[in-house]
């Protein structure tokens, strides 16, 4: 009500929708992402009025935003789990102690009181609403009898966030008893803020600090890591589409609601991508970036590798208030750019994103940006020199089609779940492709990464690195399994009769295990909830389930006995999917031959999107480290069951050399030398084995390497 005419601007979560500016906001093709809070300001000649908002909840399956933690208590103490679910509403909620239900647990939180000994085990919670069911991470209940140190199981995570939005960091500690918490800006104690979650309910620039916590009981004290907080004052959130002048190419810019970007451009004249997947934009709508000049080497900062030989390029834009883009392009190429924002509403709003796919047998990758107006670009860059990309179209339902004059873009986005299938046909760079959207791909991990090899006595160990990424310990089930692989169904000759199992981290022993122990109920259900074999009822396979912080672990496999054998070190991620928080890579040195002594590293892609990784068979390299008896070509064969999906005997001698090398800059692996074997590949969900054999039936020491690529 009020003096006609009005104007409407339509606002999800405080940003400006583009377009949006009837009486009515209507959304077609909801995802997902289009869950939040909606209002709209009514603006006359008078002034303008804000409307309250109203919550747009989109029925998914449900997503764990918060697993339970592991928690330590006194005997006699209380002790609580919680869950926090999105995804929906209506959930229903069944705890489990070690696999089984608990009688009349069945809220989002937990709570026993009185502690003792029976109630130790594993903790998880199934969430459930009309859609379906997802399980938790597990939770480790640990019981001590003296007071136990503060341990940070989750640090506080940066975080950015719109001016006069609401934003929340968080922390978990556990310790005996319950430690004091107290929450610190820039160094500074915040009065009254004691509790695991900081929580700013109007977001304003002075907000923007580092925050810290100090956890405090009688047995010690522990800061936690500082965590940014960043504050914007405007969100340039969208889709833009435009081109470089002269009839250079055209380019899309995709940009995220905390103004984090990518920049899409391809120049068909001289055959070269102008990409950068890390742009940010500035509060005042600028952003910037330089790509590198040499043909297949990284453009920074993990960026992809540039399959073109373009020099230099600098890349320099600005968004303005009424939503027009203008730049300029140098080095390289000469050029402005000129673009504009495609909007927020219209046919295929459901579609639109930024998405990722790859190819399964080598490098070939290619990015891809949709927007709500039946507009797409997308490159697709080969293994080696060979690029091509381009301007085209998307459906409503999903299919982006891009036809340059050398190449067909193809791809199929699976709405509702952000999966994408396709191809690239041509002259230029032909494969199979797959992948996922933005919020598919931050969820993908692996879940089960493992290594099968000969172990004998004095340095002829079994030796598995991994790493653990992000802010949150993760639970682990680490397993050294021998006797089970010479019983029914395996039958392996020559298995290892005594395994013993010690997990390290840098040179300190976290824990040593011959022998499932007193801890195998809870072992057997672990590796019962993630898919497991079972162990043999002898219980003398070595396990450790266990919670670890992010960082770089080791596990040594060795015989309890001068008897030499097969062994399989397994490690199972026991947590839900989060972003960020993952079980990056398995790394394992053992001797190679043939037969039953194959070095074998097993991993699984669980159901979601597809995954990149690097795959590497290191026998020349590790001469460097003064490793004795390396075997002198590897030859390194990746299945998929009984399938060979790739193999490489010469990494240097590939068309994917710059990319394996790029990609194994990007995780931080040591340079390889000539002879070892690597391959990058984009597998679907499914279960996959990398074997190394040596050339000509040849034995001697590998190093066989599996990464998560971004």
């Amino acid at each position: 009500a009020g003096t006609a005419p009005f104007s409407y601007q339509w606002r999800r979560n405080g940003i400006a929708i583009s377009g949006a500016t009837n009486a009515t906001l209507i959304l077609t093709g909801v995802q997902a992402s289009g869950a939040g809070s909606y209002t709209v300001a009514i603006t006359n000649a008078f002034g303008t009025a804000v409307s309250n908002g109203a919550t747009l909840t989109v029925n998914q399956l449900p997503i764990i935003a918060e697993s339970p933690r592991a928690v330590v208590v006194l005997v006699g103490g209380s002790a609580s789990f919680s869950v926090r679910a999105t995804g929906g509403s209506s959930f229903t909620y069944q705890w489990r102690k070690n696999g089984a239900p608990v009688l009349g647990a069945t809220s989002s939180t937990y709570t026993l009181n009185g502690v003792s000994a029976s109630d130790v085990g594993n903790y998880d919670v199934i969430v459930t609403n009309n859609v379906g069911s997802v399980g938790s991470s597990l939770a480790q209940l640990t019981l001590v009898a003296a007071p136990a140190a503060p341990v940070i199981v989750a640090q506080p995570a940066a975080a950015t966030a719109l001016l006069g939005n609401p934003v929340t960091l968080s922390v978990a500690v556990t310790g005996a008893p319950t430690p004091t918490l107290q929450w610190r800006k820039n160094g500074t104690a915040i009065s009254g803020a004691n509790g695991p979650t900081l929580s700013f309910s109007n977001a304003q620039t002075g907000d923007a600090a580092n925050y810290d916590v100090v956890a405090t009981n009688s047995a010690g004290t522990i800061t936690s890591n500082p965590a940014g907080l960043t504050i914007i004052t405007r969100s340039y959130a969208g889709v833009y589409f435009g081109s470089f002048s002269g009839a250079l190419g055209n380019f899309a810019l995709y940009v995220r609601d905390d103004n984090r970007a990518v920049f899409l451009g391809y120049l068909p004249g001289g055959t070269a991508p102008v990409l950068n997947l890390k742009v940010t934009v500035s509060d005042g709508g600028q952003f910037f970036f330089s790509q590198v000049a040499i043909a297949g080497s990284p453009g920074g900062d993990g960026e992809p590798a540039r399959a073109a030989a373009l020099a230099a390029v600098t890349v320099t834009g600005s968004i303005q208030s009424d939503g027009t883009l203008t730049g300029a392009i140098s080095g390289g190429a000469s050029a402005t750019l000129s673009g504009a924002l495609a909007g927020a509403t219209g046919p295929t709003q459901g579609v639109a994103g930024f998405y990722q796919v790859g190819s399964p047998t080598n490098a070939v990758t290619a990015y891809a940006i949709a927007g709500p107006n039946n507009q797409a670009f997308a490159i697709v860059l080969g293994g080696g020199t060979a690029s091509d990309g381009g301007l085209g179209t998307v459906t409503s339902s999903g299919q982006i089609g891009i036809v340059t004059a050398r190449s067909s873009i193809n791809l199929q986005i699976v709405a509702g779940t952000g999966l994408v299938t396709g191809s690239s046909t041509g002259a230029v760079v032909a494969a199979n492709l797959s992948g996922g959207s933005d919020t598919a791909l931050a969820r993908q991990r692996l879940v089960n990464i493992s290594s099968r090899a000969r172990v004998g006595a004095a340095d002829a160990v079994l030796i598995a690195g991994f790493v653990i990424s992000g802010e949150e310990s993760k639970p682990v089930l680490i397993r050294a399994v021998g006797p089970t692989l010479g019983t029914a169904p395996f039958g392996l000759t020559g298995a290892l009769a005594s395994p013993r199992l010690e997990l390290f981290r840098g040179t300190t022993s976290l824990g040593t295990n011959a022998g499932i122990g007193a801890n195998r109920a809870a072992i057997d259900a672990a590796g019962a909830q993630i898919g497991a074999f079972a162990l043999g009822a002898a219980g003398t396979d070595a396990a450790i389930l266990t919670t670890l912080a992010p960082g770089n672990y080791t596990a040594v496999v060795s015989s309890t006995t001068t008897a030499a054998g097969v062994a399989l070190v397994e490690v199972y991620d026991m947590s839900g999917a989060t972003p960020g928080q993952k079980l990056l890579n398995i790394s394992t040195r053992a001797s190679a031959g043939v037969g039953e002594n194959l070095l074998i590293a097993g991993f699984v892609v669980p159901g979601g999107s597809s995954k990149r990784v690097l795959v590497r068979g290191v026998g020349p390299g590790l001469a460097v480290f003064g490793v004795p008896g390396v075997l002198a070509q590897p030859v390194l064969t990746l299945f998929n069951g009984s399938v060979i999906a790739a193999t490489n005997t010469n990494w240097a001698t590939s068309t994917d050399a710059a990319t394996i090398t790029t990609a194994s800059a990007q995780v931080g692996a040591f340079g390889l030398a000539n002879n070892d074997s690597a391959m990058v590949v984009t597998l679907a969900p499914g279960n996959y084995t990398a074997q190394v054999t040596g050339v000509g039936g040849a034995a001697g020491i590998a190093l066989i390497e599996v990464y998560e690529l971004p």
